[in-house]
């Protein structure tokens, strides 16, 4: 099993007995998604973008720095908020990729203009 370093501290975390890794599954995802939709409200409250725009920029933003998420030692490094992951380690995220994770069309469909 091939697990990233979060992931393998949950794995330690729970690997006591199954109740124990299925209590904490549960609430990790529980309070994930409570995250998830106040994050959503706050961003739709203070900014002005169309919601699909907000969805677009931050899917960038994530892949800009899943390099970084994936090791542990640059994940330690630049996981303050004063700390500013440098441009050579972002790796860039295309449209069809954008596409593909956010399930929507990269280009127009028809006569149906994208706004």
């Amino acid at each position: 099993m091939d697990l990233n370093h979060s992931q393998k501290w949950v794995f330690l975390m729970v690997n006591k007995d199954d109740d124990t890794a299925s209590d904490l599954i549960r609430t990790v995802s529980r309070h994930s998604l409570a995250y998830m939709l106040c994050a959503a409200s706050e961003m739709f409250r203070h900014y002005d973008f169309d919601p699909l725009d907000l969805l677009i920029i931050h899917a960038i933003m994530n892949a800009n720095v899943l390099n970084v998420m994936k090791n542990p030692e640059l994940d330690r490094r630049f996981g303050s908020v004063k700390a500013v992951e440098p441009d050579e380690i972002k790796q860039g995220v295309s449209r069809a990729a954008l596409s593909l994770f956010l399930v929507c069309p990269s280009k127009p469909c028809g006569d149906v203009p994208i706004d």
